[in-house]
């Protein structure tokens, strides 16, 4: 046994060298070493101090950042995203809703004909709201061209001379038909403003969306109201 050993042991140191000298087994031991030295190089750029990780850190924080009033990291970008989607999946219908109640405010059934002294009456009973005397500005100027139209302009406020200086401004044809309205000095077929409108206002806009006949029966309306 022992005279063969010596023969043995030596065949075997030599298979061991060739099977650890062939390609398949050298490919293995890179292989291993290139992760090692990757999986180095990747901890090295995660520890502190590493430039990935001064990047990632960079880009990090300025994602988070909301502007220069807070003095701590703010959720910034992502919080904004989900008020974005939240504000998109909920506000238009909180705006759908109060803009169909305010239109159904100015669309109540206007009467088939409305007097002119009934706005009248209407906007001076507005600025009573604010001021228990005084006076408010009404202009009604004849059309040039047909009989019986006229141009006419409205404002709760005093001492307004020119009738395209009013707040509300109409025309109405001979049969009462109120066309041209504007609201607050804005065409109502392009620009509706229902919250500021008041109640003269409310009064003109539903005659004219559902085509009621205003009947001018006062062209030279009193203009003052309490007592001086």
């Amino acid at each position: 046994m022992t005279e063969t050993a010596p023969a043995n042991l030596q065949e075997y140191v030599l298979a061991q060298v060739a099977a650890k000298t062939s390609e398949d087994h050298i490919r293995q031991l890179i292989d291993k070493k290139l992760d090692e030295v990757i999986q180095g190089a990747v901890d090295d750029e995660f520890r502190y101090g590493g430039n990935l990780k001064k990047q990632i850190t960079e880009a990090v924080s300025g994602a988070l950042q909301v502007g220069g009033r807070l003095d701590i990291p703010a959720y910034g970008v992502m919080v904004m995203a989900l008020l974005r989607d939240r504000l998109e999946a909920n506000v238009s219908e909180l705006l759908n809703k109060k803009l169909a109640a305010d239109m159904d405010e100015l669309l109540k059934i206007s009467p088939k004909e409305l007097k002119f002294s009934q706005v009248v009456e209407s906007v001076i009973e507005d600025a009573k709201e604010s001021k228990s005397w005084g006076s408010v500005s009404i202009i009604v100027e004849g059309s040039e061209y047909i009989d019986g139209a006229y141009h006419v302009g409205l404002d709760h406020d005093s001492g307004i001379k020119k009738r395209y200086e009013c707040d509300t401004q109409f025309y109405v044809d001979p049969d009462g038909k109120i066309s041209s309205l504007t609201v607050n000095r804005r065409d109502v077929t392009k620009v509706v403003g229902v919250a500021p409108y008041r109640s003269y206002q409310k009064m003109i806009f539903s005659a004219y969306a559902c085509g009621s006949k205003l009947i001018m029966d006062d062209l030279d309306p009193s203009l003052e109201y309490g007592d001086y």
